[in-house]
């Protein structure tokens, strides 16, 4: 598995979470956005 870096990584996907990141990219910012479920944790990539 390769590894990977961003510049910035978001946790949480609620209305500031996005917003920041969908800010940070506007920038050219990597970002990373981590949701974590009850059971299940999820990483998004842009």
């Amino acid at each position: 598995m390769e590894k990977e870096i961003f510049d910035l990584i978001v946790l949480g996907a609620g209305t500031a979470g996005l917003t920041v990141a969908n800010k940070c990219r506007s920038v050219g910012l990597s970002v990373a956005i981590i949701l974590i479920l009850k059971r299940y944790s999820l990483v998004l990539q842009s």
